[in-house]
């Protein structure tokens, strides 16, 4: 199956995973440390580049999209600066649980001491976005690019849904090419369906009792398509208990 696919470099990689994971934007802010990932996707006709004009702005307009959509709102931002000044937009996913995929560039896999803003630490941005998404990624192999990929989108749907972060580091400071220079034949990527967790009987029954006991009861719906629509869910609820049902804003 390898054999019968041609090689390809990381940007590709990166731009067959999305394309396979049916993304339509990429909200972004350009920085040579993702050259390689804007000329990937230049060839998928699917996928619409957005480019702002400031990183906090990408990661909250792909906050947006996860919350409207219920889809994973992706965007892009270049190495250091970029990643940190999307952060705000991300850690407001991570609260709303709203599905995000930042990816990132990241400091040279070879890259001298104090050599990329006078940090010494490459992983020192993984590293951050650990606290605020549900997953934190490195990629320092090319074949590593399709798995990791279908895990962050995995992670981001599955479950409570949420911010997933994956950077991948430029060969080195001026190099044109992400983790290597020499294209490579991966595997066909291979989407992971996501985990939906039903609620337990045992708590609807318990819950739907004290609702239906209750004097005053208020049932605050939230406002987010992701979480289904509140009218449709509530209805079949809101007659039975006389509840008011004011929607809520997850941010």
């Amino acid at each position: 199956m390898n054999a019968e696919r041609q090689a390809m470099h990381a940007g590709e990689a990166v731009a067959e995973a999305l394309r396979e994971e049916g993304v339509e934007k990429v909200y972004s802010v350009p920085g040579s440390h993702i050259h390689p990932i804007y000329d990937g996707l230049s060839r998928v006709e699917s996928i619409r580049m957005v480019t702002c004009k400031q990183e906090p702005n990408v990661s909250l307009m792909a906050d947006a999209y996860g919350r409207i959509t219920g889809k994973p709102g992706v965007c892009l931002v270049t190495a250091g600066p970029g990643g940190l000044n999307s952060m705000a937009g991300v850690a407001q996913a991570y609260g709303a649980a709203s599905p995000m995929i930042h990816i990132g560039g990241a400091v040279p896999l070879t890259a001298d001491m104090e050599a990329f803003h006078g940090v010494d630490q490459p992983a020192f941005v993984h590293h951050m976005f650990e606290h605020i998404t549900k997953w934190s990624a490195r990629v320092e192999r090319i074949e590593d690019i399709p798995e990791v990929f279908a895990k962050a989108f995995h992670i981001a749907r599955s479950g409570r849904p949420g911010p997933v972060h994956v950077e991948l580091p430029r060969l080195s400071d001026y190099s044109e090419y992400i983790l290597q220079e020499t294209p490579a034949v991966l595997p066909p990527y291979k989407s992971i369906p996501p985990i939906v967790n039903a609620p337990d009987a045992r708590d609807v029954d318990r819950f739907a009792r004290r609702l239906m006991e209750a004097t005053s009861p208020v049932i605050a719906a939230p406002t987010s398509p992701a979480s289904s629509p509140p009218s449709r869910a509530a209805s079949p609820i809101c007659p039975r208990s006389s509840a008011p049902t004011p929607t809520v804003s997850a941010s």
